[in-house]
């Protein structure tokens, strides 16, 4: 009888199913029903079945119980809305696959990042071998191309943007800001192995820079956030520990300022600084795509407020919400494009239009109350911890999909790491207490 370790199966599952979030639904020019990542989770859901690893948690129920409450119960017309009723269902087994894999296997944690770790190095090498061989060939090397047996526009081939040279490094995502999602955890691993002297990453320093240097290469504006996200929890107590971790923080900076200078970022900050004066004058002059997508999808949630009595309109129904409002807040002529009409473009702005006021409070309690306090032994499980929250918060930023693999298993490792440092903290405090009472 074949024994299997399920801990490394459904590791490696999950780790493939990152690796191929770019990828889409199709195999050779043929559309499959789910995309690649979202199949290999459901093998993991049904391993978790068979094996009797898959565990409800007190916690996620209650989540879970008080979403169904609001969007069927108090929104009842979503109850005759079938996108809403199978993104439910969708949304459910999602979550409970992800909490599930990081419960049972919660003592695993640093293992499993470790190994995200090496994964991210390999895909941010493979993305570096990808530019270069650009550069000096003229070759575009994209595996969705062989695999999905499609030319997809951005993806097809390399565009070289940078200085009419470089192209933006999208790693085996569709776009940069989504191989933005998928580098975080190991950007900041990476900057933890440079700056820290905790050296918890058991790798060489090589692997750093490998991420650091993809990361840098994506051009992206929701990266180099990301970076600076990642900088600030990382040194805001520990900065003055050494002199080489200012310099390398003032040059990573550097570098990165100027990566949004020639890739315009600065404008698109500017623009949307100015679309937000020019939005609550009435009177929009601004032209930007992103900018639009933001300020229009901010300012829908925040006049659907009144509509849905502050409490929301229920999961999955920002799409109507924006198609109701839109026109009622801009001419015709003020419209760019209809973007992000369905996620929002940022899960806090689609949390305040779907759940109100409640549910995104509750998701501030939720990245507040779980965040690990700093105690005076070292933890990993801190670390972890930190790592995740610097995630979510990318993600949340820019992102507006409950069922993204990143903010699923991310969210889980945050609750459970906190769980286990808490547990940890616990055992330590009743040590001394039993070592202090033996020595009286």
């Amino acid at each position: 009888m074949i024994k299997i370790n399920l801990y490394k199966t459904e590791r490696n599952l999950l780790l493939a199913s990152f690796a191929l979030l770019g990828f889409g639904n199709y195999i050779a020019g043929m559309r499959l029903p789910l995309e690649y990542s979202t199949f290999l989770i459901f093998i993991v859901l049904v391993l978790q079945i068979i094996s009797g690893t898959f565990k409800f948690s007190k916690f996620l129920c209650f989540v879970l119980l008080a979403i169904a409450i609001q969007t069927f119960l108090i929104n009842s017309t979503n109850l005759s809305d079938p996108r809403v009723i199978s993104h439910f269902i969708g949304l459910t087994l999602l979550v409970l696959t992800a909490f599930s894999f990081v419960s049972y296997f919660r003592d695993k944690l640093f293992s499993f990042v470790i190994s995200y770790y090496k994964l991210v190095y390999y895909i941010s090498l493979f993305s570096i071998f990808q530019i270069v061989i650009f550069l000096l060939l003229g070759i575009s090397i994209i595996p969705q191309n062989i695999i999905t047996g499609q030319l997809r526009t951005g993806s097809a081939v390399f565009i070289p943007e940078i200085f009419d040279i470089l192209p933006r490094n999208l790693g085996l995502s569709s776009e940069p800001a989504n191989f933005a999602y998928v580098l975080m955890p190991g950007v900041y691993w990476a900057l933890n192995r440079l700056l820290l002297k905790e050296k918890i990453v058991p790798y060489s320093k090589n692997y750093a820079y490998i991420i650091l240097i993809s990361v840098i290469l994506t051009f992206s504006t929701v990266a180099y956030f990301g970076v600076f996200i990642a900088l600030f929890f990382l040194l805001k107590k520990r900065i003055f520990e050494n002199i080489k971790a200012v310099v390398f923080s003032i040059l990573l900076i550097v570098f990165i300022s100027y990566g949004t200078f020639i890739t315009g970022s600065f404008n698109k900050v500017n623009n949307l600084i100015k679309m937000s004066v020019e939005s609550s004058e009435g009177n929009i002059e601004t032209r930007s795509f992103t900018s639009f997508a933001l300020v229009s999808n901010f300012l829908v949630s925040i006049n659907s407020q009144k509509t849905n009595h502050f409490i929301g309109s229920g999961l999955n129904t920002h799409l109507y919400n924006y198609e109701k409002e839109l026109y009622n807040i801009f001419n015709l002529s003020e419209v760019e494009l209809e973007l992000n009409k369905e996620d929002g473009g940022s899960l806090f702005l689609r949390v305040l239009s779907e759940f109100g006021i409640p549910g995104l409070l509750t998701l501030f309690i939720f990245l507040i109350r779980f965040k690990s306090k700093n105690g005076v032994i070292f933890s990993k499980h801190q670390i972890i911890n930190e790592m995740a929250l610097v995630t979510i918060l990318l993600y949340c930023t820019r992102s507006g999909s409950y069922t993204g693999l990143t903010f699923l298993v991310f969210g889980a490792i945050y609750y459970f790491s906190y769980l286990n440092n808490k547990l940890q903290s616990s055992r330590l405090v009743s040590k001394k207490i039993l070592h202090s009472n033996k020595s009286l």
